[in-house]
């Protein structure tokens, strides 16, 4: 889903924690994709998803998930702006979890700095555990009264990594 010109697509926002004047966290940006923002006036607690429509991996051996995104003003991005996986999804977020973030060669996160507003890729987070089965990917958005992060995603993509079997 690039996001960007098509909408959110079949994704499905669900909130579930919105406090103070919060009626929504994650919305469509034509210009960004979609962006998760619990600030309103000043901080605000909070608990989002963006989740995916089904994806069956039936035929899948080696599949990974690749997004681009970009975030500021996270206190603890990682801890704030998960990805998570479930393979029972019903219409609630209870049941996930969560896909690690990739490690860059020095042992940091690959996770955006917060220092500019420019996207960087996700990398290839590896969905071989789930290969032959359906998943749903959510993106779970998490804010404090103290630290309400900007997070924005665009061009994701689930597919078969090439291997050289």
């Amino acid at each position: 889903e690039p996001f960007i010109g098509h909408g959110q697509g079949d994704f499905v926002i669900q909130n579930v924690l919105l406090t103070g004047p919060l009626t929504y966290v994650w919305a469509y940006s034509s210009s960004y994709g979609m962006k998760a923002s619990a600030y309103y006036n000043a901080n605000n607690e909070s608990e989002a998803w963006l989740v995916s429509p089904g994806i069956k991996l039936k035929k899948a051996k080696n599949p990974a998930l690749i997004f681009d995104m970009t975030q500021k003003y996270a206190a603890n991005f990682a801890e704030e702006c998960k990805v998570m996986v479930s393979t029972d999804y019903a219409g609630d977020v209870t049941t996930w979890k969560q896909l690690p973030y990739l490690k860059n060669e020095d042992g940091s996160l690959n996770v955006p700095d917060g220092s500019s507003w420019n996207f960087q890729s996700s990398g290839e987070m590896p969905l071989t555990e789930y290969a032959e089965k359906k998943i749903w990917i959510g993106f779970k958005y998490t804010s404090s009264s103290s630290a309400s992060a900007t997070w924005e995603i665009k061009n994701l993509l689930v597919h078969e990594i090439e291997t050289d079997e």
